[in-house]
């Protein structure tokens, strides 16, 4: 015989508290109410009792789910892990539990997948996906949905975002590279649909600038999106115009790597074999990546930090438009 499945009724019971009591004991965002010695005792029941909260009810009565959708581009992006791990040690230290979802970089998805959240009755909305004219961000706004935007932001200011230093990132970038005697510096930017796409080449222009260097309309070639592929076939496409710059500055790591893919960029492919070597040692510089004298790339991101901060934020998040900066190598997307 099957048995009985054990109800907040028979703890309260059996812990000798009302039914209210034995709920905030069992909550933490609520077991502050309840004396100590209390709350001890109603889990100690609960735990010899094999007591299971039943979540779903849970959420149709107070019409709260206790968890946070967190949405990401793509699931492949090295970048994203140490956002979700982030966003995790917060949210579950706060009582909450994510639920994570990916529009694998289709606008098409993006505001599907967002909807789906939304019907599970998510609390809050992280969001790593953003477009620069996302309508989905004025839905939420008139809806009075909390959500924070990690790794991009929304120049009409109508929700809160967490970012890194874009500008700043790319400059330390170009920076290093003119120390080491480049001039001839080309770079492959982000999607210009992105706010990181558009604050990088932004950020790089303006460095080539504060160095008296010039950026013809060739020097820079934009990827379709932040995607090896897409770096490959950037780098392929900016040296087809018969452009041999001895550095390249990339917006995100795997457009970095693609360049690496690119047939046009291969050391046995290019005529001088001199001026590859110093591309691939020393002059391949994607945002959020240090390169060493050894010739390996390491990353030096803190997505972890930037999430931890955009967790608690979501928690009673207002749209105000507020942003928040991290390190200037804190994301690679």
């Amino acid at each position: 015989m099957r048995k009985s499945k054990v109800t907040i009724r028979d703890v309260a019971k059996a812990a000798g508290v009302h039914i209210s009591t034995a709920s905030r004991a069992l909550n933490s965002q609520t077991q502050h109410l309840i004396t100590a010695d209390v709350v001890e005792r109603v889990r100690s029941v609960a735990r010899k009792l094999d007591y299971r909260a039943n979540a779903f009810a849970s959420g149709l009565r107070t019409k709260r789910s206790n968890a946070i959708g967190l949405l990401i581009p793509d699931l492949w992006n090295p970048a994203f892990p140490a956002i979700v791990a982030g966003v995790q040690e917060v949210v579950v230290r706060e009582g909450y539990e994510i639920t994570i979802a990916s529009d694998e970089n289709s606008s098409e998805r993006h505001a599907t997948v967002i909807e789906s959240m939304l019907s599970r009755q998510v609390d809050g909305l992280i969001l790593a996906t953003a477009t620069l004219k996302d309508r989905a961000i004025t839905d939420l706004a008139s809806r009075n949905i909390p959500a924070v935007m990690v790794n991009r932001r929304d120049e009409q200011g109508r929700t809160s975002s967490v970012i890194s230093d874009d500008e700043r990132g790319i400059a330390l970038a170009v920076e290093h590279l003119v120390s080491l005697g480049h001039r001839d510096i080309c770079h492959i930017g982000g999607p210009q649909n992105l706010s990181t796409g558009v604050t990088r080449l932004r950020g790089f222009v303006k460095a080539m600038k504060d160095h008296d260097l010039k950026v013809p309309d060739k020097h820079v070639e934009i990827a379709a999106s932040y995607s090896r592929a897409d770096g490959a076939r950037a780098a392929h496409q900016l040296f087809a115009q018969n452009r041999r710059p001895t550095a390249i500055v990339v917006a995100n790591d795997l457009l970095a790597l693609g360049c690496y893919d690119a047939p046009s960029i291969r050391r046995d492919a290019l005529p001088g074999r001199h001026i590859n070597h110093r591309l691939q040692r020393h002059a391949l510089r994607g945002f959020g990546v240090a390169s060493t004298d050894d010739g390996q790339d390491r990353t030096s991101s803190d997505g972890n930090r930037g999430s931890r901060i955009a967790a608690p934020k979501t928690r009673g998040a207002r749209l105000s438009g507020r942003r928040h900066r991290t390190s200037s190598h804190a994301d690679t997307a």
